[in-house]
């Protein structure tokens, strides 16, 4: 029986993939939902680091693959030489289409605020994702890292 935090993780995963499909389309040649999982990341590492982000990464990727019923996760990795925290979901999406890797990607990151507000309690955690539903100019120490998000 999903419980009351899983419902809102869900719900903010579903918002964050949503405000993405429906911003103009710019230069990023990516899938939405690599985008979203992209910007979440950059936002993340800000707040844990990198290596914290990855870990929150590995951890929901690996919950969301075990659950099943997502063959677009399959091919999904993390990478510890990758800038973010997922390799290969832009690719799988063209395999499988963009509704497979948003159901997908929607997986992930409720699984990730799950375990994000496990760490540091619901409502930070929802309040550290929502920071991301929105592309952020690059700022001076972000383009340094090479961490422009899309």
């Amino acid at each position: 029986m999903p419980t009351p935090g899983r419902d809102r993780a869900r719900e903010l995963a579903y918002q964050l993939l949503t405000r993405e499909t429906l911003m103009p389309p710019g230069p990023d040649t990516t899938n939405e939902a690599d985008r979203v999982c992209r910007r979440v990341s950059d936002e993340l590492s800000r707040w844990i680091g990198n290596d914290g982000c990855r870990a929150l990464f590995a951890r929901a990727l690996a919950a969301a693959q075990a659950e099943g019923g997502h063959p677009v996760l399959d091919t999904v990795r993390t990478s510890a030489r990758s800038v973010y925290c997922l390799d290969g979901l832009s690719e799988s999406a063209t395999r499988h289409g963009a509704a497979a890797a948003t159901e997908g990607a929607a997986a992930v990151l409720s699984t990730l605020i799950e375990l994000l507000a496990r760490l540091i309690g619901d409502d930070m955690a929802l309040s550290l994702l929502e920071q991301s539903a929105y592309p952020r100019p690059p700022t001076q120490a972000r383009a340094r890292r090479g961490r422009v998000t899309p």
